[in-house]
Formats: structure tokens, sequence, C-alpha cells
């Protein structure tokens, strides 16, 4: 019997990758990808060549199948999101519960995360983290009453932010309360990374002067 390996990938300087990644990449017999093209650009990049299987949330289901039956067959087999550590805010999720189910052996390779990257350069001394992922396109009144039901002055709270709804989703979030403060990562590790601080109302006022192109993560919390 194969195993599944979820491996981490580097959230944009490729550098991040470890050298464990690396050599799981090389050892596997094929790779399933939330991504392929990108997954493809970073496997030319290490000279690593293995066939690519699609698989994203409620498409590509029919390759579980080929999945299930190369790991019966004693194959490994290796899960990579679009970028950083599958299990977040992607189809690893998923797939993680669909491994459960049909009892298969799994290992996790650890590594870069928007979510560890942000609350790193943040410098917020917290006494906990919740987690939101990307904010829905509807739904948001209950979604406030939950924020506003668990956050408190000590608590600290992070978003990935679509580049096509950050305004919209930065204003939903300071209608929430007046009085928060922003950590706001663009590009993370990657050549043009950039990071703005301040109040909430603030970097909203910033953003009025930068392309909004790119990856963003964002940590926030009440101001003390």
């Amino acid at each position: 019997m194969g195993k599944l390996f979820f491996v981490a990938l580097p959230i944009g300087n490729l550098e991040d990758i470890t050298l464990r990644a690396l050599r799981i990449l090389k050892e596997t017999d094929l790779i399933l990808a939330e991504k392929p093209i990108k997954t493809l650009k970073l496997l030319s990049h290490f000279k690593i060549r293995k066939s690519i299987y699609p698989y994203f949330e409620g498409k590509n289901e029919r390759n579980l199948n080929k999945v299930l039956q190369a790991i019966r067959e004693d194959k490994n087999i290796v899960f990579v999101s679009e970028a950083g550590t599958p299990g977040i805010a992607d189809p690893g999720q998923k797939l993680v519960n669909w491994a459960i189910e049909n009892r298969l052996a799994m290992e996790f390779i650890p590594g870069v995360s928007a979510l560890n990257f942000v609350i790193s350069v943040s410098g917020f001394r917290s006494k906990g983290f919740d987690f939101f992922g990307f904010l829905p396109k509807k739904g948001r009144t209950k979604l406030a009453q939950i924020i506003k039901f668990n956050w408190d002055d000590e608590k600290a709270l992070i978003f990935f932010f679509s580049p096509y709804r950050l305004i919209r989703d930065l204003e939903f979030l300071n209608s929430l309360d007046q009085n928060l403060e922003i950590v706001l990562a663009k590009e993370a590790t990657k050549m043009h990374e950039q990071i703005f601080r301040g109040s909430l109302s603030k970097v909203l006022e910033d953003l009025k002067q930068e392309t909004i192109k790119g990856e963003w993560t964002g940590i926030i919390r009440k101001r003390l």
C-alpha cells in the first residue's frame, strides 16, 4: 500500500521550499495539484519531471479514483495546493477527509504559510487568533454576528483577501467596529512585498494610492 503526501510549497519565493519537500516531490509517482500550470512551473524550476493530475474541490473528482487505485498498487501520491501549506482554505481539507474515509496512509510535509507569515510580521501580542479564510460574497449579515460574538479585546482575526474584493471586504470589517488596527501583507515573500500597518480606516485611505493586484493577507485586532 502506498501513501498520500501533502506537501507545502512556497507562497512566492521559491527559495522557501524545504529540502524534505523537494525530496518527496522527486520520489513520488505522481502529483495531484490544485493549479497544475503553476505546479509545473515550480517543478521545472527544480528540474523535476512528474505526471500531474488536476484536483479542485467540486471538479476533477474522477481523478480521486486514479489516486486510490495507484495507492493500492503501492505507489506514492503527492497533493499540492496552489501555494503554501495544504488544508488551509484549499481543496486539501476535503482530500484529508477522503483519505481518512478510505483508510489511506498519509504524511504531511509542513512549510511556509501566509497565515503564519502575517502573524509573525504583525507583532500583535494576542491571546488567540481566529482564521476566517476568504470572506463570502453573500451572507455577510450572519457573518457579522458570528465575528462580533467570538471577538474580544485580546483576540486577533486573520483573513485572506481577493484583490477583486479587497476594498469592499475591508470596508465591511471597518463597519463592524471603528476602533480596529490592521497589518495587511501584499505579495508576501515576493519581490514586490508590501506591509501596510495602522488603523483600518487609515490603511483603507492608503490603498487608494496602490495597485490592488496580487495576493493579500490581513490580521486585525481592536486597538489597545
